[in-house]
């Protein structure tokens, strides 16, 4: 059913649910997995400020990695750069670049007042994804 799923993980506890998901579907029907994490900036006046540590990040995606070659899962992963607004759009390039068929990630609330003035970035995935989608709770 599903050839080539994308997990998108971020810096929250539920992430091992993704990656949960990500392994037990890939295992089922012989997928491979791409992880992703975006590493989001923000835009403040004339700055770009990084919001996440990139090492934390790349580390993150590797130790991904390992886990599911762990479980015999083929994967491969990336740290992509991006602005916080973009996130949702960023999944989705990813997930189209490498041919992603399932789209899997957790419910990702943004902070402050983006919190008030946009969707979250599982609801902005949601209505933009052209591939399945799963979100973790």
């Amino acid at each position: 059913m599903y050839q080539h799923i994308l997990a998108a993980v971020d810096a929250t506890p539920i992430s091992e649910r993704v990656l949960d998901a990500a392994t037990a579907l890939a295992t089922a029907f012989g997928a491979t997995v791409h992880v992703v994490h975006i590493d989001e900036s923000e835009a403040v006046y004339d700055r770009v400020v990084d919001l996440e540590d990139d090492t934390l990040a790349r580390n993150q995606v590797a130790v991904a990695k390992d886990r599911l070659r762990a479980s015999g899962v083929p994967a491969t992963g990336e740290v992509v750069d991006g602005l916080d607004t973009d996130v949702p759009a960023l999944i989705l390039d990813t997930a189209h670049a490498h041919g992603a068929d399932l789209v899997i990630l957790g419910p990702h609330h943004r902070a402050g007042l983006a919190r008030l003035l946009q969707p979250s970035v599982s609801d902005h995935v949601g209505r933009r994804a052209d591939v399945a989608l799963l979100l973790v709770r």
